[in-house]
């Protein structure tokens, strides 16, 4: 997913570039930005630190929060379609904890990408789609009990119908 994501976010500024020159040969203002706020199983591909210890597996949806100038949206999925991914338009329907924290994976004059944290991510699964990530969450309490039992707790989600 890195190195996709990379690849993705490469094409896109250069396409960003070539538009904004296009642009400023026609007079127009250039584009705006555009914010990226990854979610979602992406973000637990995204972190190494997870990904080593937890087995994930790899979706073609992409879940992600997108702010900002619609002609760079616009290109972003286009540009996600040709790598064989999709952007998941329900993205915004995602619960986020409260205390969610976003690192940032990249940073242009253009475009910005975070990445909400993985026990956000966790917890939102945990309360919303147990059944459906089961598997996944049984693994993440066997190795991060300490810190997602407070999360847990505090978002009354129950370890007796994930196990």
């Amino acid at each position: 997913m890195k190195e996709d994501l990379d690849k993705i976010l490469k094409e896109l500024e250069s396409i960003v570039n070539k538009l904004d020159q296009q642009l400023c040969q026609d007079g127009l203002p250039k584009t705006g930005k555009i914010q990226i706020k990854v979610l979602g199983q992406a973000s637990l591909l995204l972190d190494e630190s997870i990904n080593k210890k937890l087995n994930i597996i790899a979706t073609n949806d992409l879940d992600a929060l997108l702010e900002g100038d619609s002609t760079i949206k616009f290109h972003f999925k286009e540009i996600l379609r040709s790598h064989g991914y999709d952007y998941d338009e329900l993205s915004k329907e995602i619960w986020i904890p409260t205390e969610a924290k976003f690192w940032k994976y990249y940073s242009s004059k253009k475009i910005t990408v975070h990445v909400i944290d993985s026990f956000s991510t966790l917890v939102s699964k945990a309360k919303f789609a147990p059944e459906k990530n089961k598997q996944l969450l049984i693994q993440a309490i066997a190795e991060f009990s300490v810190e997602l039992e407070k999360l847990f707790l505090k978002y009354k989600i129950s370890l007796e119908e994930i196990i």
